[in-house]
This record gives structure tokens, sequence and C-alpha cells, in this order.
């Protein structure tokens, strides 16, 4: 789909899943990924970033005996009455780092996050995957891994971010925009 469908679609569906989603004064809940955030000619799905809300139930002595992500329970719902029009690729029968959903008009990906994770799944999840490369290889450079889905691992220790500005500082970087996320400008900007 071109950029202006993928773009309607994804505010549409903000608005459908942003009630479903956690209020955090410290980041983002939920923001838009992938090649639409990129600004990329052609989308071929939506992505989006989430911190969904999560109820726990617990024991006398604080234990969690019950999780419920709030989200993945009105997907599945959605899902479930549907009537076929839509239906999950990955994920809907248990809760997971992602849900695929097959919906009538395009395909939307969801990626679950926790306050601590947010920023790294956003850089993650917008891309593009040769950029995710190229962060990893930088990272690798200099001792450390840039685990997408948690932080970067150095010293023995997991670094957690609470911004994507963070994580390419701590590689020595400047920030880059999503717009700037191809291949061919980074090593132009940067080199290998």
């Amino acid at each position: 789909m071109n950029l202006a469908t993928a773009k309607h679609y994804a505010e549409k569906l903000y608005g459908w899943i942003l009630p479903h989603c956690e209020a955090v004064s410290t980041c983002a809940t939920l923001q838009v990924a992938g090649s639409i955030r990129r600004e990329r000619p052609v989308c071929n799905d939506v992505d989006l970033v989430c911190i969904p809300k999560v109820i726990e139930e617990r024991d006398m002595l604080g234990a969690v005996i019950s999780r419920t992500n709030v989200l993945h329970k009105f997907l599945q719902d959605y899902v479930a009455n549907s009537g076929g029009k839509a239906k999950f690729q990955s994920g809907g029968d248990r809760e997971g780092k992602s849900v695929i959903l097959q919906l009538p008009k395009c395909q939307l990906d969801i990626w679950f996050a926790t306050p601590e994770t947010f920023a790294t799944r956003l850089l993650c999840r917008t891309g593009s995957m040769q950029h995710n490369i190229w962060l990893a290889e930088r990272a690798q450079r200099q001792g450390k891994k840039w685990t997408p889905y948690e932080g970067i691992e150095a010293n023995g220790g997991l670094i957690r971010f609470s911004s994507e500005e963070r994580i390419y500082a701590e590689l020595g970087l400047p920030w880059v925009g999503p717009k700037k996320r191809e291949l061919d400008w980074l090593v132009k900007n940067f080199g290998q």
C-alpha cells in the first residue's frame, strides 16, 4: 500500500489500540513504527509498538498468580467475533513479544514493550533491517551487544534506555531520525 493509505490505517488503528495501553508518564505508550515511521513510499503493513495495560492478580504474599495483557485479550475477542474477517498470523494463542493480525484492509504488527524496553523496541521495529544490522555491528565493534528487544549489553550488564537518542549516544552516534535509517545514508554519513 502507498504511504498515504498506510498512514490513514495507522491513525485509525492507533485510536483503536490506545485505550488498551498503559498511561505511563515517563515515556510514550504507543507509537507507529516500521516503514510508515521511516516514510517509505510503499509500506507492507502497519507496525505499532506499545506498552499494553496489564492486570495482575496476586496471592496474600504478593506472588503473581495470574496476569492478563488487556490489549492481547481485546485482540483475541476481536478476532473471535470478526466472523473470519480478521485472523492471527502469529501470537494469537498466547501472549508473547508480538501479535501479527491480518485485518480486512491491512496487516497489523503489534510489538509489546514495557517502559524499560519501549525505546529499544521502537528503534528495532522502526528499522530498516539494514539499519539494525549496522547498529548491531557498531555495538559489536565497541565490545557491546545490542539486544534489539532489551537494550545494550556492556561490561557484563544490560543497559536500558529511556529514548532512542540515548541508544545512539551509547554507541557514540548523534540522533538519526527515522527517515534517514537506510543503509546508503548511514554508510555515507558514518561509514561502515
